[in-house]
């Protein structure tokens, strides 16, 4: 009976410790760091990624196309708490887990929600990298991570985001919601959708398709360098900067309130150009062959100068200005609320 015994918890004794995650590794005092952990799947390109992350978790995410159909995520936990058995415990909670359904794959990063960690100074997260094949369709539920995409990808779509992304490459739709943490985006093609508070948007290189890109932020400025298209910007208690305005496929519009407004527009298909702002001045610089109808108002004291443009005044008010360059084909409306200026200066080659 004794050797029965014994054999059966030699037998148990491998099984109990066979669940264990892996190492834990002390990086700096009160800091600890997992082993790497890797899931491999594969994929379709084109095909749908959906990742998503319980609220318990954070981190930074590097997600990049290669050139095949592997799907790999590498990642670590990083662990702060006190004590490396306490790190060992919070490790042991947390875990990626990647499904593979007709409809797409899914990656998911869980971990308890409430946590242990929850509501004190400890925390675990997660820092990854996923190779995903060209032209994906990204969607991302994971409300505390900071992003790095780098595509080609199909589209993107992230609605409750806290962390700060910067996007490239991205060829048929961008949808975008968050704040607190600022927004970088370059060469996106397509529907473009950017809602964002108490943070920075900056982008270069957009090309809109059917529909006027739709960029709105709060408390917080939009700087794009390089936009062709049709695009509705609106800002408030922030700054808005657009170089090198391309205006085409429709009319476009910017709406501001105590938000300084200036732009460049550089070329235009006879589309034309809205701007409106509260308690604040516009500055508008434009190329002089372009044939543009002027409709200037602005309220109180607010001025109004036109400069390095010949053009032909049709109506003139103390408050109101219509005036053309050329046939004035393209109609360009400013109106300046409350207080605030007008100017605008035209610049005789492209930049």
């Amino acid at each position: 009976m004794k050797n029965k015994i014994i054999y059966v918890l030699l037998f148990i004794w491998p099984a109990m410790f066979s669940v264990a995650t892996g190492q834990i590794h002390e990086i700096d005092r009160n800091r600890y760091s997992s082993e790497m952990g890797r899931l491999e799947a594969s994929l379709e390109p084109g095909e749908k990624v959906s990742i998503m992350s319980v609220s318990s978790l954070s981190g930074k995410l590097y997600i990049f196309a290669g050139d095949d159909d592997k799907v790999v995520f590498e990642y670590k936990r990083l662990i702060k708490c006190n004590d490396e058995s306490t790190a060992r415990e919070y490790d042991d909670l947390v875990e990626g887990e990647m499904q593979k359904t007709p409809a797409e794959l899914r990656l998911f990063l869980r971990a308890p929600n409430p946590a242990p960690w929850g509501s004190t100074d400890n925390s675990v997260m997660i820092e990854g990298e996923l190779r995903l094949p060209p032209d994906c369709q990204l969607e991302i539920d994971a409300e505390y991570y900071d992003l790095v995409v780098e595509g080609p990808f199909t589209s993107l779509q992230n609605r409750a985001t806290l962390g700060k992304m910067d996007i490239s490459r991205i060829t048929r739709s961008l949808i975008i919601s968050g704040g607190s943490r600022d927004v970088n985006l370059t060469d996106i093609t397509g529907e473009i959708s950017v809602t964002l508070n108490n943070a920075d948007i900056n982008a270069q290189n957009l090309v809109t398709m059917d529909e006027s890109a739709r960029i709105k932020n709060e408390h917080g400025h939009i700087t794009i360098e390089d936009i062709i298209g049709s695009f509705s910007i609106r800002s408030s208690y922030g700054k808005i900067r657009i170089n090198g305005a391309d205006l085409n496929g429709g009319g476009s519009r910017i709406i501001g309130s105590h938000c300084p407004i200036r732009v460049e527009v550089t070329g235009s298909d006879n589309s034309g150009l809205s701007i409106s702002n509260v308690y604040d001045d516009v500055e508008l610089s434009i190329l002089d062959t372009i044939p543009v109808r002027f409709s200037l108002d602005v309220e109180g004291e607010g001025e109004m100068h036109i400069t390095d443009l010949p053009v032909k005044p049709v109506i003139v008010r103390s408050n109101m200005l219509e005036c053309h360059t050329g046939e004035g084909n393209v109609a360009i409306d400013i109106d300046v609320e409350e207080s605030g200026n007008i100017f605008i200066e035209g610049t005789q080659t492209d930049r």
